[in-house]
């Protein structure tokens, strides 16, 4: 996952989804949108189809998985170790991915109707949130993807 905004704004550090192992908490790993090289193993996800019709954002490093949670009254994004997509999900773990452009390939990751994955404004802050947007705004480029 490439954020179009990163990439756009030519920020230095990287835009591509990544999870960082080394900045976890009783369970919960960064995730960061500064992956420099698709080579690099946290920067190697995938978006799996779950039973509900949604996504779930997955990666697995140094034998454990990490599935994507976003909690909706924080704003906050993590990876929690342990957890795969396959396994019954509460709906913090479930996307929907909105196909924004075909050509070339946009989308966007919604959960709770009106909020996005996404980064915030500038090249300060690499970290994924979830951001508020508002209906007939959805040109919003902070919540835009791309495959690279």
């Amino acid at each position: 996952m490439q954020s179009l905004r990163r990439l756009e704004q030519k920020c230095s550090g990287g835009n591509l989804l990544k999870i960082h192992t080394n900045k976890c908490t009783n369970g919960q790993c960064e995730a960061k949108l500064d992956g420099a090289s698709t080579r690099e193993k946290k920067a190697q996800f995938w978006i799996i189809n779950i039973a509900t019709g949604k996504k779930c954002i997955e990666v697995c490093h140094h034998g454990y998985t990490y599935a994507l949670k976003a909690v909706v009254n924080s704003n906050n994004v993590t990876f929690i170790k342990n957890q795969r997509c396959v396994d019954t999900l509460s709906n913090e773990f479930q996307f929907e991915e909105d196909i924004i452009s075909e050509k070339p390939l946009i989308y966007k990751f919604n959960i709770d109707n009106n909020k996005c994955l996404g980064v915030k404004e500038g090249c300060d802050d690499a970290t994924l949130y979830l951001i508020s947007y508002i209906e007939g705004k959805d040109r919003d480029r902070r919540c835009f993807f791309q495959k690279p």
